[in-house]
């Protein structure tokens, strides 16, 4: 027979094990969930093809305005536009040119905008802020639809 001090030891020492189980599958269920939702099945409505003729769009807009050195301003729901980023490098890189700056100093004649829809909130939550302080002191002068994604020219107002 065990004697009531082991056995009480045992029973600590199981429901302690428990609680360690739990919260190891806990925060692993907490992982998987977000490397399904972020890597393997983003919810990216555009798809590469639609983000590549975007960006080469945009790339196409600065050489008619004479940018060397465009400024391609990128709004996703999620801020994360390393995506763009690296389409943008990609495209500069291969047609030896310089990258596209991703800020405007407020001074530059042109720039240009990438928008990606965002179905999860209302615009004057995340998307009108951004476009405000993206646009701000410009006119349009071009927009255009590629899948989903709007592009869009500005011009500095003088």
């Amino acid at each position: 027979m065990i004697n009531k001090e082991k056995w009480l030891v045992f029973k600590k020492i199981s429901i302690a094990k428990l609680i360690a189980l739990f919260l190891l599958l806990s925060f692993s269920w907490g992982s998987l969930v977000e490397i399904k939702n972020t890597i393997l099945f983003v919810d990216n409505q555009a798809g590469i093809k639609v983000m590549s003729q975007a960006v080469t769009q945009l790339y196409t807009w600065s050489d008619e305005d004479g940018q060397t050195q465009p400024i391609f301003r990128i709004f996703t729901p999620n801020r994360e536009t390393e995506h763009y980023d690296y389409l943008s490098f990609w495209q500069a890189k291969r047609q030896a040119r310089p990258v596209p700056l991703t800020q405007r100093a407020g001074t530059e004649a042109y720039w240009y905008i990438l928008i990606e829809p965002d179905h999860e909130f209302p615009p004057e939550v995340r998307f009108d802020p951004w476009y405000k302080e993206a646009t701000k002191n410009g006119e349009l002068l071009r927009k255009q639809k590629v899948g989903v994604l709007e592009l869009e020219t500005w011009k500095l107002n003088k």
